[in-house]
């Protein structure tokens, strides 16, 4: 089935847009394990083939992890919370964070100056990263 790398990937948030994305990334033949608040999301996922985690603490071993929220709230919960993303990662290990919640480019930006706060002395953050957080992929102003 697959035609190329397989990911161990993690995703986040498995409503209206991210079921179908995880669901795609299952049928080309990626591991995939699957955190979202409703149980009933991870387990139409696990019925494809998909591994479900109670926490979100519980994707650190995946590279990468896909985050697919509603909210900025919701991102930062996901990232700083209690029971978040960067809190459980390890010293030096390699992630990989893709967000593609349909928020603000700036809220996208906050968040992530955030992460380089927290993670620029144990993961050695490169000038490469830093330009990357104010060049946003999809080309939007800094103002949107």
């Amino acid at each position: 089935m697959s035609r190329g790398l397989i990911m161990s990937a993690g995703f986040i948030g498995l409503g209206m847009m991210g079921d179908p994305m995880a669901c795609n990334l299952l049928k080309a033949g990626h591991a995939l394990s699957v955190f979202d608040i409703r149980p009933e999301a991870v387990e139409q996922c696990r019925a494809l083939g998909a591994t479900g985690v109670g926490s979100v603490p519980e994707l650190v071993h995946c590279d990468p992890v896909f985050i697919m929220v509603n909210t900025a709230g919701q991102l930062n919960d996901v990232l700083f919370g209690e029971s978040g993303l960067i809190g459980a990662m390890g010293k030096g290990q390699p992630q990989t964070i893709v967000v593609m919640s349909t928020i603000s480019p700036n809220e996208i930006r906050s968040s992530l100056q955030q992460v380089l706060t927290i993670v620029k002395s144990s993961l050695g953050v490169t000038d490469k990263l830093k330009a990357r957080l104010n060049n946003p992929p999809n080309g939007s102003d800094s103002t949107s």
